[in-house]
């Protein structure tokens, strides 16, 4: 199965402001234009809980796409159409949904479950802008232990006049 992680981060690796401050506060349009075409280029998402309560408003624009939230509490009974709760482990939900005809998925997920598809070697590509921006706190890009995955550059692109940079990487597991 193709999994490809996608984010956005300020130059010091940061995916929230030191308050919290969800991308699309701070992110360029730019990015958050290329992230509703890779969305709108997919079928299945994967998400962590928090990600999926700071976009769930979104989803009625994409009711086509199947979307994944990995939790270990409960589900949302009010959950927009498409949207499923999973607290499988990674490595079982990606054999799950292999088994379903499942070949590529987007992860779309916070950095403890960014690193949990690292670790358990899913992740097959990465998308991922970077901002001119130093926060100086917030979330890390990734959290927790990730293995030792090697990345070669497959591209890079300035997105616009402010530097906003897109990286592409495939990951060698």
């Amino acid at each position: 199965m193709h999994i490809t992680l996608s984010f956005v981060a300020s130059a010091d690796g940061r995916v929230t402001g030191p308050k919290g401050q969800e991308s699309r506060v701070w992110a360029s349009s730019h990015d958050q234009i290329l992230f509703g075409k890779l969305i709108e280029r997919t079928s299945l998402v994967i998400m962590g809980r928090n990600t999926y309560e700071a976009h769930k408003q979104f989803f009625v624009k994409t009711p086509h796409i199947r979307r994944i939230v990995m939790t270990s509490g409960k589900s949302d009974k009010r959950a927009p159409k498409g949207v499923e709760f999973s607290s499988l482990s990674p490595m079982r939900l990606a054999q799950s949904l292999k088994k379903q005809g499942c070949t590529t998925a987007l992860l779309a997920g916070g950095p403890r479950l960014s690193a949990a598809f690292f670790k358990a070697k899913l992740v097959s590509e990465l998308i991922l802008t970077i901002e001119p921006k130093l926060f100086g706190g917030g979330l890390p890009v990734l959290e927790g232990p990730i293995g030792r995955p090697k990345l070669s550059l497959l591209s890079v692109k300035k997105l616009n006049r402010a530097g906003t940079m897109l990286l592409r990487y495939k990951v060698h597991v």
